[in-house]
């Protein structure tokens, strides 16, 4: 797909799409937990959330939704709704710009209960974080900096927001151990030294 980087790799369209097939059950919610008093969120924006396709959610209008005051004491279930488009997005590198980081992307996912997620959401969710983290550590390459936009800070904030969400860490555990890639050995050697220093 044109959207997403000449280096990505196919496997991560078909996990992306694969996204929107096990979460298509899922229906537009009457509300989204986003203030919409005009500071947070402009009325267009609003209304653009309430009415545009799923597909058709824009940077700007996901940059508001997430950036948004909300109550953190509701389960997230609107995000699970938003969830393919938000992957899509961070697949192709969007949200570089509109939340600077993974782990601020996806802290909604914290707030929706992995209870509340089917089997089939569950696989296809998982199984993109696989796609999205193998080609953040670029098996067997040297490529340099990092290919993955989305991803130029920290390996782990990937891993904190996948914990966090109640996702398994032991697929891209397994995937970093496997990595030889130069890119794959500097996060190691980065996250062993922030763990030292606390």
């Amino acid at each position: 797909a044109a959207d997403f980087a000449a280096t990505a790799p196919p496997a991560l369209a078909l996990a992306v799409q694969q996204l929107y097939v096990a979460f298509a059950h899922r229906v537009r919610p009457q509300a989204f937990n986003a203030c919409t008093c005009g500071l947070c969120m402009p009325p267009a924006m609003g209304t653009a959330l309430q009415t545009a396709p799923l597909r058709g959610m824009t940077v700007d209008v996901l940059a508001q939704y997430l950036n948004a005051a909300r109550d953190a004491s509701l389960p997230a279930l609107d995000f699970a709704w938003l969830l393919p488009r938000v992957a899509e997005l961070m697949s192709h590198g969007d949200l570089e710009g509109m939340r600077h980081s993974a782990e601020l992307a996806l802290d909604r996912l914290v707030e929706c209960p992995a209870s509340e997620l089917t089997e089939a959401e569950h696989h296809a969710l998982n199984a993109w974080l696989r796609v999205l983290w193998r080609w953040y550590l670029q098996d067997g390459t040297t490529d340099w900096p990092c290919p993955v936009p989305m991803l130029t800070h920290d390996a782990d904030e990937l891993l904190l927001m996948t914990a966090l969400g109640g996702l398994p860490l032991a697929p891209l555990l397994d995937a970093w151990l496997q990595a030889d890639s130069d890119w794959a050995v500097l996060q190691f050697a980065l996250l062993a030294h922030a763990l030292d220093e606390n």
